[in-house]
């Protein structure tokens, strides 16, 4: 009986074993991945109850936390969102998602101020995350800190240069501080990377309307309409575009007609633009001498947005339409004393912007605001002047009175 002998070189034999190794080491990952998979879509169908459960069992595992944070937000369970995101930055300090899912969480919680701390810690670490810098751009732009979030997107921008929302806030926020040129730069850039969103062109036609360039805005707002049919805003926007360039009958009923489209969709607005959609349509029936039809709308926008001098002037016409001295009278009373105090904020305004180191005109304005009850701008302009350390125990003293009173 013979014997079979391997007669294969040593080379050979060392070549066919590596083979084999590979194949057992693509099993184990193609294995691992699968598990990871499978884990993964566990963890994206669980209840929150189950996450929280999955939490307690493991306690090092981050992507628990991740899952937990999203389906606590999904939720609205912005408390626990808040804890479970804490802990997964903590456990897996590189997870940008993470970091703004706890950002997003902490704004729902405990205000503007502590998602900025969240996002200012982030930035320290990656100072060239777009997303992050596009968050911080969208969070001063809810505060209002026009320049501020103009200058967050455009640092964002500047890494990701194809960021839509970046280029749209760009937009916005320069029309908000009347930069007109940069903002319309800002929104062909935004309608260039996405032609088809109704946004992009909604905004391209308030700075338009902004301009005073009425035809080339209402082509704009009739572009979102008919990208964004079931949107109450396009419908808004058109009715004040067409509203502000009518020289007819048949414009100021074009008019009309987009803004009933609004008002059918209005749940969608906000208190602003629903003050917008009121006095829109109550001016159009002015316009036309309607003064029973101009008034409830009018009466609505005024119980919407009470310190706005334009409505008050609107209603003391109509009312002198109607025949009402009375109401006519009071109206314009009204109106010319919300005047009188925008103008006394714009004198102070343009002392400051004369003198910005002199705290004088600082605390009249901040003082003018806390008269009117207006505690936002008025903490606003302490809080501005403690940062520029102007005046700053009597800034600090009145700042905590106002926090007192509010």
């Amino acid at each position: 009986m013979s014997t079979v002998h391997n007669t294969a070189p040593p080379s050979r034999r060392r070549l066919i074993l590596l083979s084999a190794i590979a194949v057992v080491c693509a099993a184990i990952a193609v294995v691992r991945w699968l598990d990871a998979s499978r884990t993964k879509q566990r963890l994206e169908t669980a209840s929150l109850e189950e996450l929280q459960t999955l939490a307690k069992q493991q306690p090092d595992n981050p992507q628990i936390f991740h899952f937990l944070g999203l389906r606590a937000q999904h939720v609205g369970a912005a408390p626990i969102a808040l804890d479970a995101y804490g802990k997964a930055v903590q456990l897996a300090p590189d997870h940008e998602d993470d970091w703004l899912g706890w950002a997003a969480a902490a704004r729902d919680v405990r205000g503007p101020q502590a998602a900025d701390r969240v996002l200012e810690t982030y930035l320290k670490q990656h100072p060239h995350s777009s997303r992050a810098l596009l968050e911080r751009a969208r969070l001063y732009r809810t505060m209002e800190y026009h320049r501020t979030a103009y200058g967050y997107a455009q640092e964002a921008i500047k890494y990701d240069p194809t960021l839509v929302d970046a280029w749209g806030i760009m937009a916005e926020q320069a029309r908000e501080f009347r930069d007109y040129p940069a903002a319309e730069t800002a929104a062909r850039r935004a309608i260039a990377l996405a032609p088809k969103d109704w946004r992009c062109h909604l905004e391209m036609g308030q700075i338009l309307l902004a301009e005073a360039h009425s035809p080339d805005a209402i082509a704009a707002f009739r572009k979102a309409a008919e990208l964004a049919p079931e949107r109450a805003g396009t419908h808004l926007n058109l009715g004040i575009g067409l509203l502000s360039a009518a020289q007819s009958a048949s414009d100021l009923e074009a008019a009309q007609q987009s803004l009933i489209m609004a008002i059918r969709l209005q749940e969608q607005l906000g208190a602003h633009d629903r003050f917008r959609l009121a006095l829109a349509l109550g001016q159009s029936y002015q316009r036309q001498s309607q003064w029973n039809k101009a008034l409830e709308p009018l009466q609505d926008a005024a119980k919407i947005e009470p310190g706005d001098e334009t409505i008050h002037y609107a209603l003391a016409q109509v009312y002198r339409g109607l025949g009402d001295k009375a109401h006519a009278d009071t109206e314009a009373r009204i109106h010319t004393d919300i005047a009188q105090y925008h103008a006394a904020i714009r004198y102070l305004l343009l002392q400051i912007s004369g003198a910005p180191d002199n705290p004088a005109p600082r605390l009249k304005l901040a003082r003018l605001y806390a008269s009117r009850g207006n505690v936002i701008d008025a903490a606003r302009t302490y809080k501005g002047m403690l940062s520029r350390g102007l005046a700053p125990k009597i800034a600090e003293q009145e700042l905590q009175a106002l926090g007192g009173a509010h």
